[in-house]
């Protein structure tokens, strides 16, 4: 059994691995060890506040008495940083529209690191889904890399997981802005067509590739019987 003690180790042990969402008063951010100060401690990238977090359910409030240890970003890419976190905030806030998201944005020895998070639950249609990224700028290069889920559970247990990684894709700019925005677009443009690829998927596995694995007659070229008292029948002649 799990005892209340345990319960918020385990919730951030989950947490962390699969980048969850905090509801902060309506605002959503991932837990991830980009933000982590300590173990109840986080960031808010965003507004650069530290937010006191509840692990076990999932919700927190900002610590407005105390301030950011001074090494949490890195000053030297601040300006990048916040131009990054702009286009990613205006990206996410229009592509999962309807859902619950957040990100963040991070800077340490002069890379810069993305954390996207998005989910949506429908516990009364009996599916859910979540989306997870992590993107790194660093040397004039982006990488990244999206795990996407998806579970349904009427009357069953289907699930889809899956995952994609990026780059490095070159990005040059003379200016925080512009590479701002060139990584916003790139994210996006990258995220996109991830997302397309899986719908088309799923389209050809409906048309296509569950009709390809289905015969159309059985091997004995008739169809098959499905007339219970004629299989008794036959079962009862056979018997005798």
């Amino acid at each position: 059994l799990i005892s209340p003690e345990m319960l918020p180790g385990i919730a951030k042990a989950y947490s962390s691995r699969h980048l969850a969402l905090v509801d902060v008063g309506g605002t959503y951010i991932p837990i991830c060890k980009e933000a982590e100060i300590d173990a109840t401690k986080y960031v808010d990238s965003s507004s650069k506040k530290m937010v006191k977090v509840d692990h076990a359910s999932w919700t927190g409030t900002y610590a407005e008495d105390k301030p950011l240890p001074p090494t949490v970003f890195d000053s030297s890419v601040e300006g990048k940083r916040q131009a990054v976190m702009d286009a990613v905030l205006d990206y996410v806030g229009k592509h999962f529209d309807g859902a619950r998201s957040g990100a963040g944005v991070f800077s340490k020895g002069g890379k810069i690191t993305v954390v996207i998070s998005a989910e949506k639950v429908n516990l009364k249609n009996f599916w859910s889904g979540s989306w997870v990224s992590t993107w790194v700028l660093e040397g004039g290069n982006l990488t990244g890399t999206s795990k996407v889920r998806a579970h349904y559970f009427e009357e069953g247990n289907v699930q889809l997981q899956t995952s994609k990684t990026y780059g490095p894709i070159p990005i040059s700019s003379s200016d925080d802005a512009g590479v701002g925005k060139a990584v916003g677009e790139e994210i996006s443009k990258a995220e996109q067509e991830l997302h397309m690829s899986l719908g088309a998927m799923y389209v050809n596995m409906s048309e296509e590739t569950l009709k390809s694995m289905r015969r159309v007659m059985p091997v004995t070229r008739s169809k098959m019987e499905w007339n219970l008292a004629a299989h008794k029948m036959v079962k009862q002649l056979h018997t005798k």
